[in-house]
């Protein structure tokens, strides 16, 4: 069994004042348990803004996709007289996609990086 240093005491009027400098097994257990509590904290706070996040991500995409084919439905059945060229649609519908599918690789990338 390891015997622990008595601590050193001095004495201040009629208060008696002990310095033990050295950490306690209960110190670091202290220490370690508040450590795990603020990265829970974090952590919860990291998973509340992601889930903010994708809805936001989620209904970007959805609108802008309607829009696209808002703009296509109109294009097509020459509606309240609205025409664009092929090669406006042609980019149009392209920069869609693109937009879309560039949108969800980003942040599916930021919601499942792999940690290094």
């Amino acid at each position: 069994m390891t015997s622990r240093k008595a601590p050193s005491v001095e004495k201040a009027g009629d208060v008696v004042l002990e310095n033990d400098s050295t950490p306690t097994p209960d110190d670091s257990l202290v220490a370690q348990a508040q450590e795990v509590k603020q990265n829970s904290e974090l952590h919860h706070e990291n998973i509340t803004a992601r889930r903010w996040l994708i809805k936001i991500l989620a209904w970007t995409s959805v609108g802008w996709l309607v829009f696209t084919a808002v703009v296509v439905f109109l294009h097509g059945f020459q509606c309240i007289d609205f025409s664009l060229s092929d090669p406006v649609m042609i980019a149009l519908l392209t920069n869609s996609l693109v937009t879309v599918l560039g949108l969800w690789t980003i942040g599916l990338r930021y919601f499942f990086a792999i940690k290094k």
